[in-house]
């Protein structure tokens, strides 16, 4: 993960291993909050004070990867049209 200086306070910006996303969202509040955990820090953007109720999802993780397996499509589509493409869960 490339981290801007705003993000790490250093004076540059900094090349990381990205470790895991984790998204939070407040359970009795309108307040989220991500963590980006690296190999050099653990990063928080967001309002949510992260010791009241919330709930949580994992948006990226080394364990997801990993385990993935990947596999190839059989739609058939035709090459003479452009299109958009996207992985869904």
């Amino acid at each position: 993960m490339l981290c801007p200086p705003a993000l790490t306070g250093r004076s540059v910006w900094s090349l990381e291993e990205l470790v895991e996303i984790i998204f939070f969202n407040g359970v009795d509040i309108d307040e989220s909050a991500v963590i980006y955990r690296t190999s050099g820090g653990t990063y928080k953007l967001g309002d949510l004070d992260l010791r009241r109720k919330k709930t949580s999802r994992a948006w990226f993780s080394e364990a997801q990867v990993r385990s993935r397996l990947p596999r190839t499509s059989d739609r058939a589509i035709e090459l003479s049209e452009q299109r958009l493409y996207s992985a869904r869960r």
